[in-house]
């Protein structure tokens, strides 16, 4: 995940580019040229969700990935336990096959939004994807399951998949 710093530049860069609202909309996927990060990215980090209602109300792209291959949704789920926004997001998903490859997002890494669940210990979205990838017959990651035998010797989360 980007560095703090990395979040405060680009949340600067792009508050010194956007003074009015016409110029925010326009420019609401602009992407940091160093770090790829988009508002939405920044917003997810800090699980700002009035700001990411805003972003989402006006056109925000869920699908822009950072350069390390970062969904919004791996940001959110890697630094917070907003849930809220991460049912904002998910709506956002057009379909259920969009809903699949949103919560299936893998970054460079090879790392789901569930792998940031399991690894921050975040139980809330832990309980949501499961219940997600249960839903639409998703088989878990190998990484994942690897990860949560890690930190949990009896993971009854992941038993309960098989």
């Amino acid at each position: 995940m980007a560095e703090d710093i990395d979040s405060l530049y680009v949340l600067y860069s792009f508050s010194q580019k956007n003074s009015t609202q016409k110029d925010f909309n326009k420019n609401v996927n602009e992407q940091d040229t160093s770090t790829q990060m988009t508002k939405l990215h920044c917003a997810c980090e800090y699980g700002n969700k009035e700001e990411v209602i805003k972003l989402l109300e006006a056109g925000a792209n869920i699908w822009i990935k950072d350069s390390n291959g970062n969904l919004a949704l791996h940001f959110l789920i890697a630094c917070t336990d907003a849930i809220e926004i991460f049912e904002l997001i998910y709506e956002k998903a057009e379909n259920d096959s969009e809903k699949i490859e949103l919560i299936g997002a893998k970054n460079n890494a090879g790392h789901s939004p569930l792998w940031y669940a399991v690894e921050n210990k975040r139980t809330l979205f832990e309980k949501r994807l499961i219940q997600l990838y249960k839903k639409f017959g998703m088989k878990l990651e190998k990484n994942v399951i690897e990860l949560a035998r890690k930190k949990d010797p009896i993971p009854d989360k992941v038993k309960t998949l098989f």
